[in-house]
């Protein structure tokens, strides 16, 4: 009886059901996004239709360049493998295996060959077995995300490298090398050297004739570093900041929980020999591991024996365990926001105080759009007197005309007010935005670091020993101008 009963209600279930369309049911796929249709509004339907957008073209990857293969070394091309190549002697019975090794950390990216995808610039250090060790820049265009040789091109023998970057598809760089007076191991003169793509080959393509300048304390003056490392086999601390900046003959910074300061010198005959001390801090407790990192850090800041630069780091080097020479590593401050931003250029590669560091660089880019990353100075504000209302003592003065605002960009967060060139930005709704940051970070004495787009004008300044090249930017719209 009870089998009869579920019999018909089962029957009289399905003749209900049977009235009624059955939804779908749809699978789950976990791997296959189902796209779906918004509904269109009134407002939708008056727009254009959008096009679909071009999927971004994938980086190379290190570990992809860390195996590529490269030409321009040897007669034949090479082939790294996790970053080395070694190969048989030159010579039967010569004991030296001569050898090619990737530098790591100084990759950089930029379109090389106009297709709009972002292409990578490697560095490579070749040994022969001799006291030479040659440093090559190369190529590599990106096909889908895979490297595909462009070819290498000798620099110079034991260069160091001060900035590297690629401005409008050519490779810039400023590089450490040997000059009048110097012996073979230790260049202190500064170069010029530039590249770019020729018949899908790298080529050379630096001036000739450039003047080489010898390095002095000016070169470290007004610049600020974040420590990377105590030695090449210890980093620093995560979340631990440690800082250095440079000014007028003195160091300061923060250990971690201390500030500090001292005075340096270098060498006359050699300007990277130099000297720190005597080193004074503040004695706050530091609990660990930070205290045993701020320890160590003051200690080994307080023996270094010289300086350099490690592709647009700075190094100074000390006395480690053993009578080993060791190095602390520091990165400029914001080159990981400026790497992340995409391919802007850092703001003291092409100025210093305000003017053109290289006169020939700049003229070459007049009229150029192009990208940068540096420091609002806070002295130099100015805008009608809506801006006015916002900046309040900090503004400097009315804008350039009624259509323009203007703030100064600094290349340095330690360059002294003034020590800038103008920017100028077209008012629209986004500027009220970009000046409260601006007077917020100014009140806390907080550097303001901004990314931007805009058009160089470069232009005759006359200053007290020469005619010098300023420069000047042109931005269209505050939207071009990135907060950090």
């Amino acid at each position: 009886m009870k089998i009869s009963a579920l019999l018909v209600l089962l029957v009289a279930s399905l003749l209900v059901n049977a009235c009624v369309a059955p939804a779908p049911l749809v699978p789950a796929q976990p791997t296959q996004a189902i796209p779906t249709q918004p509904a269109q509004t009134p407002t939708d339907a008056l727009a254009p239709e959008a096009t679909a957008a071009e999927p971004e073209a994938s980086a190379i990857p290190v570990e992809a360049l860390k195996n590529a293969t490269f030409s321009g070394i040897y007669d034949e091309p090479i082939t790294l493998t996790d970053g080395l190549y070694e190969r048989e002697p030159f010579a039967e019975g010569d004991p030296a295996r001569p050898t090619v090794e990737y530098i790591d950390g100084a990759e950089l990216t930029g379109d090389l060959n106009g297709d709009g995808v972002d292409d990578a610039v490697v560095f490579l250090l070749e040994r022969g077995g001799g006291s030479g060790a040659f440093t090559y820049v190369a190529a590599q265009l990106n096909q889908d995300g895979q490297p595909v040789d462009a070819g290498a091109v000798r620099i110079e023998d034991r260069i160091g490298v001060k900035s590297a970057g690629v401005v409008d598809g050519q490779i810039v760089l400023e590089i450490i090398t040997q000059g009048p007076g110097d012996v073979a191991c230790c260049g202190t003169h500064k170069a010029r050297k530039t590249y770019a793509l020729q018949d899908s080959r790298l080529v050379e393509t630096s001036a000739a004739g450039g003047d080489l300048v010898q390095v002095s304390a000016a070169d470290l003056d007004g610049t600020s570093w974040t420590l990377t490392a105590l030695n090449d086999d210890q980093p620093a601390l995560a979340g631990a900041e440690v800082t250095l900046s440079v000014q007028d003959g003195q160091v300061t910074g923060s250990g971690i929980c201390n500030s500090y300061s001292a005075s340096f010198s270098l060498g006359e005959d050699n300007p990277f020999v130099m000297a720190i001390g005597p080193l004074t801090a503040s004695e706050e407790s530091c609990p660990e591991p930070a205290g045993a990192q701020e320890s160590a850090y003051l200690a080994a800041l307080g023996s270094v024996a010289r300086w350099g630069y490690d592709f647009g780091r700075l190094a100074l080097y000390y006395a480690g365990g053993q009578e080993v020479e060791s190095r602390l590593l520091f990165a400029p401050v914001g080159t990981e926001d400026a790497a992340e931003a995409g391919d802007y250029v850092a703001a003291s590669s092409i100025s210093k105080n305000g003017f053109a560091i290289d006169d020939e660089q700049a003229r070459a880019l007049d009229g150029q759009e192009i990208k940068l990353w540096g420091y609002v100075d806070h002295g130099n504000l100015y805008g009608d007197d809506s801006a006015r209302a916002i900046l309040e003592d900090w503004w400097s003065g009315e804008g350039p005309d009624a259509t323009t605002w203007r703030f100064n960009l600094k290349a340095n967060a330690g360059d002294e007010v003034g020590k800038s060139f103008a920017v100028h930005v077209a008012n629209d709704a986004g500027r009220d935005e970009l000046l409260r940051r601006f007077v917020a970070d100014a009140r806390a004495q907080q550097p303001t670091k901004v990314h931007l787009t805009g058009r160089l004008t470069t232009f005759e300044a006359p200053s007290s020993d020469r005619v010098r090249t300023g420069l000047m930017l042109d931005v269209q719209s505050s939207s071009d101008i990135r907060l950090d």
